[in-house]
């Protein structure tokens, strides 16, 4: 359980939203949160492919009206697209191919954005199926299944990359509010308001047992490393501990004198660590049960408690404004980290404990050093609470989530946004890294999970040269024709004059490759500006735009079939990314890879009646 206050517990637990009344709920609110975007705001690039708009003083008709419907669509695509809905843009840019002229300068701006929307896609999958909120979420070690726990009353079992439901996990007469996974991914348990825990088979979710003996509402669980034993945290102000296979109670952990809000293992098993809305954490024996420790300082609740990777440290997050780190052992205060204006909600160590990250009700997250405590970057981007975050596996990333209804991408050391995930229609609550570090799950109160690749539409990341023969040359296949660069700008010319054919214009920085495509009729650049260019040889118009990286370009190839091109950036990283032959090719390739559809709502939102009667 995240450390969101009771009563804004309580007002989301009333909260039953089916998938399709959110996303309604979320176009809605979206316009209104962004005064800058209108139904007229059409971006120059548009506008100008798309033709001169409509007098203003009469309802444009015929070819005015088909120009007006793309300019306002492919507007609408990019925005999206660049607010991290790349999957809404996507789903806008393919209706304004349907609109635009087979050719036309509109077309061309649709294919743009169709373009940039599917290179900037990360969103992969909507897990549907919750009727409320999602409160919690969990890869299985193996990356192949996905737990989720919903006040709805159920937990449900997935299948990570179809999305398909695998097991619902009935009995719960309350809300359900976390699950866990057991490391071998065999077992899975699951904690209700209705005070008790339940054991499930993994994966066919059949029930295994009911644990009882709790007084009150249980918020929390978490397995052992072994995953033989589990501990559960409850409002009647104690933690138990319990046998995984048989449900049998181990011991109760009592001492707290308000409700214990989570609870967490140390790394390895031996103790227990728990926070309360006393104003506490405790440290505790799991083999003998005894109390080991009262760590006190904060006067507000305890939000949540966590362990270092060695286990030597840990940290804890209050409603004071605070964090704090602990020895572990003797539980003597270490550091106080202070920073935030409003409550911590939530607090988590990097892989290698160099890292702490919290976030708060101000509306940030800041990183600290893991053993001294000492301020790190200070993660500004969301507009409400940041109510989870977690690193990667590597420690190279780091995701956080708000009640801004998106999740948004960080480098963990620098501090800088890397990507902006959008789509959810509700708070999110909840993120994790799945355990190859280049997937992340979400969960928000809009009923659904979404998974979300790290690295967008990259067909492969690799650290050397491409595992495919990439090539292209600077003169045509047929030899007819030539790709000059002069710094910013390349020029295809005939082979052995000066004649201009084309001119591609557009990068900001020098380029540092041109090489045409094995059919001759598309030129691939790279440019020191950290982007790639692919154009039409014949007439010099960009088609799309590739992403290369911050440190600039070093060369850009196409595979040797042209369905793909590979990007060397000069740190040495490459990145392939997948080519379409034309936008028909391209459109029902991303009809059938994107998790959703327009709903009548966005349609009636997106789609005003002047322009489409």
């Amino acid at each position: 359980m995240n450390g969101d206050d009771e009563d804004r517990g309580q007002r989301r637990l009333t909260l039953e939203i089916a998938a399709a009344v959110a996303v309604s709920v979320a176009v809605v609110a979206w316009a209104l949160g962004n005064p800058e975007w209108t139904l007229g705001s059409l971006d120059r690039e548009a506008g100008e492919a798309a033709g001169p708009a409509a007098p203003s003083a009469a309802t444009p008709v015929g070819a005015d009206r088909t120009a007006a419907q793309v300019r306002h669509l492919v507007d609408l695509s990019r925005r999206l697209t660049d607010k991290g809905d790349a999957v809404g843009g996507a789903l806008i840019a393919l209706e304004a191919l349907t609109v635009a002229p087979a050719v036309s300068k509109g077309r061309d701006a649709a294919v743009r954005a169709l373009y940039a929307a599917h290179l900037k896609r990360r969103e992969r999958t909507v897990y549907q199926g919750h009727l409320a909120y999602v409160r919690s979420v969990a890869f299985s070690r193996d990356g192949t299944r996905l737990l989720t726990a919903s006040t709805d009353k159920t937990g449900r079992l997935w299948d990570t990359e179809s999305g398909a439901p695998v097991a619902v996990l009935k009995g719960h007469k309350g809300e359900v509010w976390s699950a866990a996974l057991s490391p071998d991914g065999r077992r899975a348990a699951t904690v209700s308001f209705d005070s008790t825990v339940r054991l499930w088979e993994v994966p066919s979710g059949k029930p295994v047992g009911v644990l009882t003996g709790h007084g009150g509402k249980v918020v929390d669980v978490a397995l052992d490393p072994t995953g033989k034993v589990l501990v559960s945290a409850s409002y009647d102000g104690t933690a138990r501990l319990w046998d995984a296979a048989s449900g049998e109670p181990l011991h109760r952990f009592e001492g707290h004198l308000g409700p214990v809000l989570t609870v967490t293992f140390s790394p390895d098993g031996r103790r227990v660590a728990t926070a309360s809305l006393d104003t506490t954490a405790r440290l505790w024996d799991a083999e003998t049960g005894a109390q080991l420790a009262v760590l006190e300082g904060h006067d507000n609740r305890v939000n949540g408690a966590v362990f270092s990777p060695d286990g030597r440290r840990l940290a804890t997050a209050s409603s004071d404004a605070t964090a704090r780190l602990w020895d572990a052992a003797t539980g003597s205060e270490l550091a106080v980290l202070r920073g935030h204006e409003q409550w911590v909600i939530f607090d988590a160590f990097s892989p290698d404990g160099a890292k702490l990250v919290t976030g708060a009700r101000d509306n940030t997250a800041r990183l600290w050093d893991g053993v001294t405590g000492a301020p790190g970057p200070v993660l500004h981007g969301h507009r409400s609470w940041v109510n989870a975050a977690a690193f990667s596996p590597d420690g190279l990333s780091l995701v956080t989530a708000s009640g801004d209804w998106t999740a948004r991408l960080w480098n963990p050391t620098s501090g800088n946004e890397i990507a902006v995930l959008a789509g959810h229609a509700n708070d999110l609550v909840a993120a994790a890294f799945g355990p190859d570090g280049r997937r992340v799950v979400t969960a928000s109160g809009d009923g659904t999970a979404r998974l979300w690749h790290v690295e967008g539409s990259v067909a492969e990341v690799e650290t050397a040269s491409g595992r495919q023969k990439f090539g292209g040359g600077a003169r045509s296949p047929d030899g007819r024709r030539a790709v000059v660069i002069e710094g910013r700008v390349a020029r295809v010319v005939e082979a052995g004059t000066d004649n201009t054919l084309a001119v591609l214009t557009g990068h900001a920085a020098p380029l540092t490759s041109a090489v045409f495509g094995p059919g001759g009729t598309r030129v691939l650049s790279a440019s020191a500006d950290g982007t790639a260019g692919l154009w039409d040889a014949a007439s010099g118009a960009l088609i799309t735009s590739f992403p290369g990286g911050p440190g600039g370009l070093a060369q850009a190839a196409f595979s040797t079939d042209g369905r793909r091109v590979s990007l060397r950036a000069r740190d040495g990283a490459v990145r392939t990314f997948w080519v379409f032959r034309d936008a028909t090719e391209l459109a029902a390739h991303l009809e059938a890879e994107l998790p959703r559809r327009l709903s009548p709502a966005e349609r009636r939102e997106f789609f005003p009646r002047d322009l489409f009667p």
